[in-house]
């Protein structure tokens, strides 16, 4: 009845996951899912960090019905309802009071590119500039303005992206890109430093730069929280506005509710998604007071009135903050780091381990040139299949496709690790 093959040969060749995730899931409880032959996985891709809860929580359960009993409207663009401002209220109570004091909302459509496309454009409107400096190994989404900011899909491009977008070197202790290791960010800030000051350096100042303080899709790269103090200045100094993409790392996710936090900086624009919403769509950008300089209908969009994701989201962020999910994020992202490394202790083929919070990810390389680090796409492959077999979903990324990510949710439990870590222990051993 339900037949992979008949989904699979229906969706376009963009399709991603189906590839190597083949099978056809029917239903999802907590941190669990099951496929049409009852056979469960443990989810540890949480809809790429969509689910904070996981699957049918109760607090998402209860929201919904209350919706459904609440007679509320269902999408109103931006006429405002009594459930986007109790939204608001608690997301500006939610944000650092550094950031949130000064802030200014845009709501979006429901995708974390439109929150991207969003603060592109008002970086050009209240600048008049239009330069933007984006990272290699960087990922903003999927749009035309987004993909041309996003270092894993720019170069696969059959088609030209945005003219005045500029790539830099994002800090990575193993792949330095200045080939010295930990103290490499030094040197790349010297470089950002050049390139906007050296009159003759190629690039007019910049409207923006854009980054994340943790690379996902990149691989899991943790920016040093000293480098991005010293981009903060360098933003700072030369007037240039700081856009941080928190699609990913918002909301807990990486042991703080945000993931600036960690270095003490507050960004400028501030864009929002996944799970914002709680697990339904939402997305939003905020901006400091002073770079509001829209014009009626600069930005705007069907969908930005989601009356049931303002209350999943809003719920959500209660619950959030009553069980404290970013200090469970902490500690059962270190005990599984830990558990992790034990497995790395005795197996060559792992390069490198990184997580920040629970942004887990496992790198791979060829066991035959340990010392080149030399990416193995391959064995990231077959672990992610032999996973697959034993019960558990991962994604794959990296810049060399060579990287396996673990994104569990949130309220996930020490016992629970120990179940991703007894598979994840079982599949290595088959590569």
């Amino acid at each position: 009845m339900y037949n992979i093959n008949y989904i699979n040969e229906k969706l376009s060749n963009a399709k991603t996951l189906i590839r190597h995730i083949p099978i056809v899931l029917k239903k999802g409880k907590g941190i669990y899912v099951f496929d049409t032959n009852d056979k469960k996985y443990i989810d540890c891709i949480a809809a790429a960090g969509t689910l904070p809860l996981g699957h049918n929580h109760v607090v998402i359960q209860n929201a919904i019905l209350e919706f459904i009993n609440g007679d509320y409207p269902v999408q109103t663009m931006d006429i405002p309802t009594s459930l986007q401002i109790e939204f608001t209220k608690k997301l500006y109570e939610f944000l650092p009071k550094e950031f949130s004091d000064n802030a200014r909302l845009q709501m979006c459509s429901p995708s974390g590119g439109d929150t991207i496309e969003a603060a592109i454009k008002l970086s050009k409107i209240a600048t008049g500039r239009n330069n933007i400096l984006a990272f290699q190994g960087g990922y903003h989404g999927q749009g035309f303005g987004p993909s041309s900011l996003s270092g894993k899909v720019r170069g696969s491009f059959s088609y030209s992206g945005m003219s005045d977008v500029h790539f830099l070197p994002y800090p990575n202790e193993y792949r330095c890109p200045m080939s010295i290791g930990k103290e490499g960010y030094k040197i790349i800030v010297k470089y950002i430093e050049n390139l906007i000051n050296n009159p003759q350096s190629g690039i007019g100042k910049p409207a923006a730069i854009i980054l994340e303080t943790i690379q996902g899709e990149g691989g899991v790269n943790p920016a040093p929280s000293e480098w991005l103090k010293m981009i903060r200045e360098i933003t700072l100094k030369n007037d240039i506005i700081l856009i941080i993409d928190e699609v990913q790392t918002g909301f807990c996710r990486t042991g703080k509710k945000f993931g600036f936090e960690h270095s003490g900086i507050v960004p400028d624009i501030l864009c929002l998604a996944k799970a914002i919403g709680g697990s339904m769509p939402l997305a939003l950008m905020m901006h400091h007071k002073k770079l509001d300089k829209w014009s009626e209908y600069q930005h705007s969009g069907t969908w930005r009135g989601n009356q049931l994701a303002f209350l999943t989201g809003l719920r959500c962020m209660e619950y959030m903050e009553k069980e404290e999910l970013w200090v469970n994020a902490e500690q059962m992202g270190r005990l599984m780091y830990n558990k992790l490394n034990d497995i790395k202790l005795n197996n060559k083929s792992i390069g490198d381990l990184r997580a920040k919070g629970l942004m887990l990810a496992i790198e791979f390389i060829d066991t035959n040139n340990k010392d080149d680090k030399i990416p193995s796409p391959e064995k990231a492959l077959k672990l992610q299949s032999n996973c697959l077999e034993n019960g558990l979903l991962t994604l794959r990324g990296g810049q060399f496709k060579n990287v396996i990510r673990i994104m569990p949710p949130l309220n996930i439990t020490s016992d629970q690790v120990e179940e991703i870590i007894n598979i994840i222990n079982i599949s290595i051993r088959g590569l």
